[in-house]
C-alpha cells in the first residue's frame, strides 16, 4: 500500500466519523478510486539491439561449452558405468552358491574338529598322567600306614612272646586267681609332676606349723 492511499484512507475514516456516510474500510486494503501502482502496470520493454559480432563469438563460445560440458557428462557416466561393472564382476567371484558355501563351512568345521581333537587328547593325557600321580601318592600312602601297621603288630607279638610265661591259661588260673586274690593294691597315692606314684603324706601350712 503506498503513502498516497495510507493519508487518504485516514483522511476518509476521520471524515466518516464526523459526517457518518455509513461507509467501512477493509484494513490494508486499496479503495477503489485509488489509481494503480506503477509497479501493477505491465509494459512490453523494447528488446535490446544485439551486436552481431558479439552474438556469433557468444554462439560460439555457447557451442564450446556444450560440446565440453556433454563429453565430461560421458565420460563420467562411462567411468560410472565400468566402476558399477567391476563392482558387479567382484561381486558375482565373491558370491557363492549355497553347495560352495556348505563345502566351505565342511572344510572348516572338519578343521576344527581337528584342532579340537589334538586339544582334547592333550587334556586326556595331562589328566591322566595327574591321576596316574594321585593314584601313586594314594598308593605310597597306603603302604606306609600298611608297614606301621605291620610294625605295630610285630612289636605286640613281641611283647605277646615277652609275656608267654605270664599267660593265663586253663592249668594255672587257679592260681592266678589265688594270687590276684592274695595280693593287695595299695590306691592311697598321688602322682608327682613327672608322672612318678608317690605314697607320702602332704602337709598343710596349718600342720606344719603346728608342728614347728
Amino acid at each position: 500500500m503506498s503513502c498516497t492511499a495510507f493519508c487518504a484512507c485516514n483522511i476518509l475514516r476521520r471524515t466518516n466519523n464526523v459526517v457518518n456516510y455509513n461507509q467501512t474500510f477493509v484494513r490494508f486494503r486499496k479503495p477503489r478510486w485509488v489509481p494503480k501502482a506503477p509497479s501493477k502496470i505491465f509494459k512490453v520493454r523494447e528488446p535490446t539491439p544485439l551486436d552481431p559480432v558479439e552474438n556469433e563469438k557468444m554462439t560460439e563460445w555457447l557451442n564450446r561449452y556444450n560440446t565440453a560440458r556433454k563429453s565430461i557428462l560421458m565420460y563420467l557416466q562411462t567411468h560410472s558405468e565400468l566402476i558399477k561393472a567391476r563392482k558387479k564382476e567382484i561381486i558375482e567371484k565373491t558370491t557363492f552358491s549355497n553347495e560352495q558355501l556348505f563345502y566351505m563351512m565342511e572344510v572348516r568345521n572338519r578343521v576344527w574338529n581337528a584342532k579340537t581333537a589334538v586339544i582334547r587328547e592333550n587334556d586326556v593325557r595331562r589328566r591322566n598322567a595327574e591321576l596316574a600321580i594321585r593314584d601313586k601318592a594314594f598308593a605310597d600312602r597306603d603302604e606306609r600306614e600298611l608297614s606301621a601297621i605291620q610294625e605295630m603288630a610285630k612289636q605286640k607279638v613281641v611283647q605277646a612272646k615277652d609275656w608267654k610265661d605270664n599267660y593265663v591259661t586253663e592249668k594255672n588260673m587257679d592260681d592266678a586267681l589265688e594270687e590276684l586274690l592274695n595280693s593287695r593294691v595299695h590306691y592311697d597315692f598321688a602322682l608327682n609332676p613327672d608322672g612318678t606314684k608317690t605314697t607320702d603324706p602332704v602337709q598343710t601350712e596349718a600342720e606344719q606349723k603346728k608342728s614347728s
